[in-house]
């Protein structure tokens, strides 16, 4: 038996083994700072600080959780996955035992805010790319499983960690979480380069920027997207807690018990796709994508005007539902409007774009509910952006269209047997 062919059956092996770290990864190392809902609410008791000055906390360790994606991608192609994910779980593990010794809410911004951010961005990284290496037929599948785990994190994190910091305060729970997190040591060293590309870094030669597509106008339309949508969810899920809470007998408890709900029902979309993914997509993906831009934004905007728990149950699910179909449409749209050849640089792009919504969304709501003190205007504020998302989607084509009818360029788009998105795409390669 050759060398290639043993080094095939050791890969498809020891895949599961790596599918079971990936999920693992997104269950505690990107599941922690989704738990940010839970954490506002101990700060603003602890604290008493403003709702935007207390937000900012949150949004920068999500903001860099995302954000930091080039860098991640980089240091990644660089080293390797397995070095990735151990370096990110190092700095997230410092960020959170320094978390247990801030004193305001300033120091927090630099342990929780840029340290665990960072780190969960170096663990999310190749967490995602290490599936393309060790799948290619169930490849979605696979996808869908290992992104399952955030989903089980929503679920299971929240009301663990209001019942730890009931017990042991925020700073104790800072303490257990960081011992939690230090797991994803043993996760980073399951996750072996594929054998059959040999023991190098494998990575090493993949282009980190594509400059190009920062001259296609579609693909800035789809990056002004990233943000908009991204302000949605993370206002949603950072102030959906302490807006329940609120509502008269109505506990910690049952606040988080929101998060739990749309984290389930985040899994179910997700799991619904990879299920039902070629069906689903019988409609073009750029226009189903808008539509759950859409959809997202009018399930955000409804707690605005009601003040009923058991409705927000019902509201958290049908949103954790949507964003479930709607995440994984960003790399399905990505590819077919960009490519797979340029999929690497767009996805560091768009991860960097989300990001900026996931620092920009958090203060800017805190700021709007002091400024009314209601909040009334920061669901609506969450659910117009995602709204305006689903707009910006639905203009891509309309670009398309107007570009391919200019003078100079109308008759190769008349001569291309392809279709308008091929046609599109020899355009802008011919004006990069």
């Amino acid at each position: 038996m050759s060398k290639t062919r043993c080094a095939d059956i050791l890969d498809r092996q020891w895949r599961w083994v790596v599918l079971s770290a990936c999920f693992l990864n997104h269950l505690v190392g990107v599941g922690i700072p989704s738990t940010g809902g839970v954490y506002y609410v101990a700060f603003l008791e602890a604290f008493g600080t403003g709702k935007s000055e207390t937000a900012w906390i949150t949004s920068i360790n999500i903001g860099l959780l995302y954000g930091a994606g080039p860098l991640a991608s980089y240091f990644a192609n660089r080293f390797g996955h397995r070095c990735c994910v151990i370096v990110g779980t190092i700095i997230g593990m410092v960020g959170l035992l320094g978390s247990c010794l801030a004193q305001d809410i300033y120091w927090l911004y630099i342990s929780y805010g840029i340290l665990t951010g960072t780190g969960s961005c170096f663990i999310y990284i190749p967490t995602v790319a290490i599936i393309g290496d060790y799948f290619d037929k169930d490849k979605n599948k696979a996808h869908a499983i290992s992104a399952s785990g955030l989903g089980i994190g929503n679920l299971i994190l929240p009301p663990l960690l209001t019942k730890v910091i009931d017990f042991y305060g925020w700073r104790g729970s800072f303490f257990i979480t960081a011992g939690l997190y230090m797991h994803m040591i043993l996760c980073g060293l399951l996750m072996r380069p594929v054998a059959s590309h040999g023991a190098g870094i494998h990575n090493a030669d993949k282009p980190v920027l594509g400059v190009s597509l920062l001259s296609d106008w579609s693909f800035l339309l789809f990056l002004c997207n990233n943000v908009f949508l991204t302000i949605n969810i993370t206002v949603y899920y950072i102030f959906i807690t302490d807006y329940s809470h609120s509502i008269p007998n109505v506990s910690h408890e049952d606040s988080a018990l929101l998060l739990s709900i749309f984290g389930i029902a985040v899994v179910a979309g997700r799991v619904t796709f990879a299920l039902l993914g070629s069906r689903i997509l019988i409609i073009d993906s750029l226009y189903l994508f808008a539509i759950s831009n859409i959809v997202c934004g009018i399930l955000t905007a409804i707690p605005a005007f009601t003040f009923s728990y058991s409705l927000l149950a019902v509201i958290s699910a049908f949103f954790g539902l949507s964003v479930g179909l709607e995440i994984p449409l960003i790399a399905v749209v990505a590819t077919d409007r960009f490519g797979t050849d340029r999929l690497t640089s767009a996805y560091g792009y768009l991860m960097f774009a989300c990001g900026v919504g996931g620092v920009a969304g958090p203060p800017l709501a805190g700021w709007l509910y002091e400024l009314t003190s209601s909040y009334t205007a920061v669901f609506c504020l969450a659910g117009t952006a995602d709204v305006l998302a689903g707009v910006m989607i639905l203009l891509i084509p309309l670009f398309e269209r107007r570009l391919c009818q200019s003078a100079s360029d109308s008759l190769r788009c008349e001569n291309s047997s392809g279709t308008k998105e091929q046609c599109y795409t020899e355009m802008v390669v011919t004006t990069v």
